[in-house]
């Protein structure tokens, strides 16, 4: 079973929804998910990550394989280990996929606003949160062609 290390309790919601058939843990930021990646003796391991300032030296280690639309970047290391970043943060992917296939976040009590998304998406909270959890279910429903690459990526 592939593992994956999210790096934040937002990241840790979607890939527990998405890939549900993954093992997926919370790893407490980009550092520590990527240095969990590093460390583990499983090749078949995924991190997980949002857009961030500095990056662990470990992220450019990895081989940038492909750059899907919605600003995410799939890479691998040559051990086999992998990441998927989201290079403009996990809101404005959010906000970005839902524009796409014409979902109104509103309907789900969530902000179209980058920064009162972000929020909402920062806070420990958000795995309680009902309505960032529907959202997730609806977009799984969904035939979403970045996602059917994302479980490409982690199948392979």
């Amino acid at each position: 079973m592939t593992k994956i290390f999210a790096e934040c309790h937002a990241d840790t919601q979607l890939s527990k929804t998405l890939f549900s058939n993954c093992d997926t843990n919370h790893a407490a930021g980009h550092g520590a998910a990527l240095k969990r990646l590093r460390e583990t003796k499983e090749n078949k391991t995924i991190a997980l990550i949002d857009k961030s300032k500095t990056l662990a030296d470990y992220f450019y280690d990895c081989t940038l394989v492909k750059t899907l639309s919605l600003g995410v970047q799939l890479r691998k290391h040559e051990t086999g280990k992998k990441i998927i970043y989201l290079e403009n943060g996990l809101e404005i992917f959010l906000i970005d996929l839902c524009k796409d296939i014409k979902i109104d976040l509103k309907l789900y009590n969530l902000p179209n606003d980058r920064k009162l998304l972000g929020n909402i998406l920062k806070s420990m909270k958000v795995d309680y949160d009902l309505n960032f959890k529907n959202l997730l279910n609806t977009l799984k429903q969904k035939s979403i062609p970045v996602f059917d690459e994302l479980k490409n990526f982690i199948d392979s």
